[in-house]
């Protein structure tokens, strides 16, 4: 009979394997929210590229990089709405700071699974995911990370196309002379 201080007795530590009692799909949709989370900034620093490098409306003292953090990008973005989206349709304005503010309110969400410590012993149950984050206890249903990961998507995808949507009208005209010059 072998004792279990005998494992550390070798010339290199033992390898242990942490078994993290979660279900398959508790992970799989974690992986999801992250990856959602991805996409969305890939779409931010799109927008941020686009409107600071090539939009003459956007006054040189908005054109300073902010600090590699969400909310100060968010806050920017916010702040240059009012000189790309005014004149274009009525709503244009909220309608946008609307979604950047969407984007603040699932960050901490977000922010607890990607950066939170998972808690073994408070993850006992498959069903849910328990992590620390900032010293605070955010517990994840499955429902609550899949609505999550759909609202991060929601918000990418509404972001994507919120360009094509504010200038509908404008794009729609040149479509329309395109294809009278080009009849198929």
């Amino acid at each position: 009979m072998t004792d279990s201080l005998s494992l550390f007795s070798g010339d290199r530590p033992p390898a242990f394997n942490t078994n993290i009692v979660t279900s398959d799909e508790a992970l799989r949709l974690i992986g999801f929210v992250l990856v959602q989370w991805g996409a969305l900034m890939f779409e931010i620093e799109g927008i941020q590229l686009r409107l600071k490098l090539l939009d003459p409306r956007v006054p040189k003292a908005l054109k300073v990089e902010p600090r590699n953090l969400v909310k100060a990008k968010i806050d920017m973005l916010k702040r240059l709405a009012s000189f790309i989206y005014v004149g274009e349709r009525p709503t244009a304005v909220d309608e946008y700071t609307a979604l950047m503010d969407r984007i603040l309110k699932v960050k901490p969400k977000r922010d607890a699974l990607a950066h939170g410590i998972f808690h073994l012993v408070d993850n006992q149950n498959p069903d849910l995911v328990v992590v620390y984050h900032k010293g605070v206890k955010h517990p994840f249903s499955k429902a609550e990370l899949r609505n999550l990961a759909n609202e991060i998507g929601e918000i990418g995808g509404t972001l994507k196309g919120f360009d094509s949507w504010v200038h509908y009208e404008s794009t729609a005209a040149w479509r329309d002379k395109l294809q009278q010059q080009n009849p198929q």
